[in-house]
């Protein structure tokens, strides 16, 4: 037997092993079912259904109720159903995190780092401080599931539109004013006399004269 009859007979029983294997792969690999696992099962959570249940296959879905000072991370929601993607990998993160609330944005607060500092959970309470141009709402902020209360923690100071009695007003009236805003109003018993008052920075209407009936 000559040396190219005896490669020629080696190269079958290769070709043969590698046809072999290559039918192995491809049975082991379609064996390996694509799953999501379901890592976390107890953190900040109170319910999950279906129970006891860690991997799910494609298209099924688990239903997560968080505990009460938790909620579905990143959302506000603390109910959520999850499904299982093509990919393995679930259409959201299935995981409850505890609610806190963020030091406030607020441009009219004072200070804000100093006020709102270390642990703010829920129901954590905050004193505060608002700029001296603005109203402060409360006395204190509370940590809520929908953020600091009261929203806002501070407001532009205004006056509430001016109730007097038996005057005549030069222009319709808003609901609110600007400080330093100007109304002009009238008596009805006294058209000729003119009387102006002004929104100051208390949030109250300056140099207000009340008005006599009119046949008075």
């Amino acid at each position: 037997m000559n040396r190219s009859e005896e490669s020629s007979e080696m190269r079958v029983p290769l070709k043969l092993f590698s046809f072999s294997f290559g039918i192995f792969f491809l049975t082991f690999a379609q064996g390996q079912e694509i799953t999501c696992e379901l890592k976390e099962t107890k953190f900040g959570i109170e319910r999950i259904v279906p129970e006891a249940k860690t991997f799910f296959r494609i298209g099924e879905t688990v239903h997560i109720t968080c505990s009460e000072r938790y909620r579905i991370f990143f959302t506000k929601e603390t109910i959520k159903s999850f499904k299982c993607l093509d990919e393995g990998r679930w259409d959201n993160t299935p995981v409850c995190e505890e609610i806190t609330c963020e030091v406030p944005r607020d441009r009219r607060l004072y200070y804000a780092s100093y006020y709102f500092y270390g642990n703010l959970r829920l129901g954590e309470r905050r004193t505060y401080k608002c700029l001296s141009d603005y109203h402060q709402m409360a006395s204190e902020a509370t940590c809520t599931k929908d953020g600091w209360k009261p929203d806002p923690l501070c407001d532009d100071i205004m006056c509430e539109a001016p109730n007097i009695p038996n005057a005549h007003f030069e222009e319709p009236t808003r609901t609110r004013y600007e400080v330093s805003s100007s109304i002009v109003y009238y008596c009805r018993a006294e058209p000729q006399r003119r009387i102006q008052i002004t929104c100051d920075y208390q949030g109250r209407w300056t140099h207000v004269e009340p008005c006599r009936p009119t046949g008075k």
